[in-house]
Parts: C-alpha cells; structure tokens; sequence
C-alpha cells in the first residue's frame, strides 16, 4: 500500500465514517386528519351587495332593527363621511366644469347623491328586509 494511503488511512477514524445500516423507518403509515373547520353558510347569489369585503356585513347589519348604536356610529364615521365627501365633490366637480352639458350635470348629480346618501341610508333606516323564496 502506498506509504501517503496507508498515513490517511491510520489518521483516519473509518469506524465512525462507515457504520452498519441503521434500523429503516417505515414512511408508509396512516395520517390522521384534522377534524373539518366550521364553513360559513353560502350567501346567495342575487344580494345585490354581494362582495369579498368587510363592508357587506357592515351594511346588511345596519338593517336590523336592533343593531347597536356603536355599530351605526361606526358606519356613519368610517364609512359615511369620506363617501358624503367624494359624493358632494362629485357634485361640485359637475356643477363647476363647464365641459359638461346639463345631461352630464344631472348624471354626475345623481350619481354624487347616490354616492353620498348610501351610508347615510342604510345606517339611519329602520327596516329590516327578508328575502323572498319562490
């Protein structure tokens, strides 16, 4: 054996490097499942105010006759202010561009009031729609 091999091979520990096979573990075993998590009933699909977002439970709360007073003050804070803001900025905007032609005005208008009486209206009426099944 050459004398450099025989040097490495002396230095080296090969016990520790090669050991036997060790005892294989078994992968192949069942897998217990999570029990299923508690899924939110299917909204329909004709609501109008059907959406992905926190708004619509906002605003089909506000329609209860007894929502809390916290729940409508939210609404008309957070909600109804910046959107009576962009509303009656829309109404400006139209008012105060000469561009546009009385039809624009009244379509801008309507649609500045539409825009701004939204949260107002839903906070502040005091009925409480059911669906109908047919």
């Amino acid at each position: 054996m050459d004398p450099k091999v025989k040097s490495l091979v002396d230095t080296t520990n090969l016990t520790e490097l090669v050991r036997p096979a060790s005892n294989e573990v078994i992968l192949n075993q069942p897998v217990e499942t999570s029990s299923p998590r508690d899924t939110e009933p299917a909204r329909s699909t004709y609501d109008p105010l059907q959406a992905n977002f926190a708004s619509v439970d906002i605003a089909g709360k506000l329609l209860h006759s007894n929502t809390g007073s916290g729940t409508k003050a939210f609404a008309l804070v957070f909600l109804g202010v910046p959107a009576i803001a962009l509303g009656l900025g829309l109404i400006f905007l139209a008012w105060a561009s000469p561009d546009l032609g009385l039809m624009g005005k009244l379509i801008f208008s309507f649609a500045g009031l539409a825009i701004a009486g939204f949260w107002p209206y839903m906070a502040l009426s005091k009925r409480y729609k059911k669906s109908r099944r047919s």
